[in-house]
């Protein structure tokens, strides 16, 4: 599936308004704060956070596009210059969901990560019931580190998250095609 990622502009607000409007049933159980529907006020908010957050380098959040829709979201968040570090995140409609779509968008945004923004070490915390997410970190080579007890808020009750971190060095010794989609 061919797709592109490009950082959030604020006039994507409508456009994530509804992509967060359609999905929410299908993501709510994963996402930390989709307790309830998006407002148009949250989704402005959001993109207003994405942009002031990308211009500090403090966080990128890329919009997954396919045929000029939105199909998911990648999040570098906690960018930490002096130490090289980021935690990475992913979500996708459930239309993309199943296609490779998360793991070849993650794939593309650790490429920046390591050659372009200058980061040793990514992170990605899964909650522990998320078995779709957990295949897309091994399916990047993501070394599982640990678990993060209560490390997550859904809902109002905290969840464990399985931790996997990727390193530059080792990033650079897996070859693109062997990352299955």
């Amino acid at each position: 599936m061919d797709f592109t990622l490009r950082l959030i502009e604020p006039a994507d607000a409508p456009a994530l308004h509804r992509f967060f409007d359609e999905n929410f049933l299908f993501l709510s159980p994963w996402v930390a704060g989709m307790d309830r529907p998006v407002s148009d006020e949250s989704s402005r908010l959001f993109t207003e956070e994405a942009v002031n957050d990308a211009n500090n380098f403090s966080a990128i959040r890329l919009l997954v596009m396919v045929d000029s829709e939105i199909a998911g979201i990648v999040s570098l968040i906690k960018i930490d210059q002096l130490h090289g570090t980021a935690e990475l995140g992913y979500i996708l409609g459930e239309r993309f969901t199943g296609k490779g779509l998360a793991t070849k968008a993650c794939q593309a945004t650790l490429d920046l990560c390591f050659s372009d923004f200058g980061l040793n070490r990514i992170e990605i915390a899964i909650s522990e019931s998320n078995i779709e997410s957990h295949k897309v970190a091994a399916r990047l080579k993501a070394v599982p580190e640990g678990l993060k007890r209560d490390g997550e808020m859904i809902h109002g009750e905290y969840v464990n998250q399985l931790v996997y971190s990727i390193i530059k060095s080792d990033w650079a010794l897996v070859p693109a095609e062997a990352i299955a989609a």
